[in-house]
């Protein structure tokens, strides 16, 4: 089935956004961890969402599009360490690149490769199956 046309953040209800993220970390991760890294992390976080990202993911696509979607994130957490003091900004500098590591080479296997973008229906049918 899927789609040609990518879905958009903002084309969804503001409760449907809010079954994407599971908070900073794989799935794999206890909850508990997920969310003390969250926690931890969000001190400096502000445009930059594990949610924008993780959407991408469920919509998946080709290699090249979770690159981008990867280098968009990077570029979100770089941004919001654009106005920040100097020892926030080691912090986050450091922070920023562990998670694109992370993300680079341990995220393959979350992401949704098909010849098309997932539609919202079936983004409903994916969260639904794996109980978000």
């Amino acid at each position: 089935m899927g789609t040609n046309v990518r879905p958009r953040w903002n084309d969804l209800s503001p409760d449907f956004q809010k079954r994407f993220g599971n908070g900073v970390g794989p799935s794999w991760f206890p909850a508990f961890l997920r969310a003390f890294i969250t926690k931890q992390s969000s001190w400096f976080f502000k445009d930059a969402s594990w949610k924008h990202h993780d959407f991408g993911y469920w919509v998946g696509h080709t290699k090249a599009h979770r690159k981008t979607y990867d280098d968009k994130f990077l570029a979100a957490m770089k941004h919001d360490l654009k106005d920040r003091g100097l020892l926030t900004k080691i912090g986050g500098f450091i922070i920023s690149r562990s998670f694109f590591a992370a993300v680079r080479l341990g995220g393959g296997g979350s992401f949704y490769y098909h010849h098309e973008y997932r539609s919202i229906a079936e983004l409903k049918a994916a969260l639904d199956e794996a109980g978000q």
